[in-house]
């Protein structure tokens, strides 16, 4: 009796190890197969904003922008924050219901951008650039009144010589 109680014993610690191993096995390649997988993502500029709509166009000279409209409040609120990048073909349209003077900051922001207030004539009437995360939670503000305001890459506002007064198009 005291030979099948210690082979019963042997054989459930040999079950128990081995039912362990293949699991630490198959965990290990599961948490391999995700780390790929999120690699991948981040090499993929588009899966990483598939979730975001980039569905209207705006056109300053003879550059045209996929841009994500923000004319909600929480839309507004939550704006570029948590985003891992933004394509230098793509942005932010904030739309208010009204022009006034709108304050604009990098909290959870990733990445620096360019910000362009917008006038009701869709004029270009102040520009900020190369604002950093960093700078949270410095206001950025414009003078003049705005119905409008455009986020971009970092560095598109110089490299494409944008300026105050330029007409902005766009039919939203």
């Amino acid at each position: 009796m005291r030979y099948k109680i210690a082979g019963t014993i042997v054989v459930s610690i040999a079950m128990i190890l081995f039912v362990g191993i293949c699991t630490e096995y198959y965990v290990s390649d599961e948490i391999q197969e995700l780390d790929l997988s999120a690699q991948a993502n981040l090499s993929d500029p588009d899966r990483i904003n598939s979730n975001f709509s980039f569905n209207e166009s705006v056109q300053i000279g003879e550059s045209v922008f996929e841009v994500e409209i923000a004319d909600i409040k929480d839309k507004r609120i939550l704006g570029l924050s948590g985003r891992v990048f933004l394509l230098p073909t793509q942005g932010m349209l904030f739309i208010f219901e009204e022009p006034g003077i709108y304050t604009f900051w990098m909290k959870d922001m990733n990445f620096s951008i360019d910000i362009l207030w917008i006038d009701e004539e869709k004029r270009i009437v102040h520009i900020i650039e190369s604002l950093a995360p960093e700078t949270f939670p410095e206001k950025y503000i414009s003078k003049n009144d705005a119905l409008y305001v455009l986020e971009l890459s970092e560095g598109v506002v110089r490299d494409l010589g944008i300026k105050i007064g330029d007409e902005v198009v766009f039919d939203i």
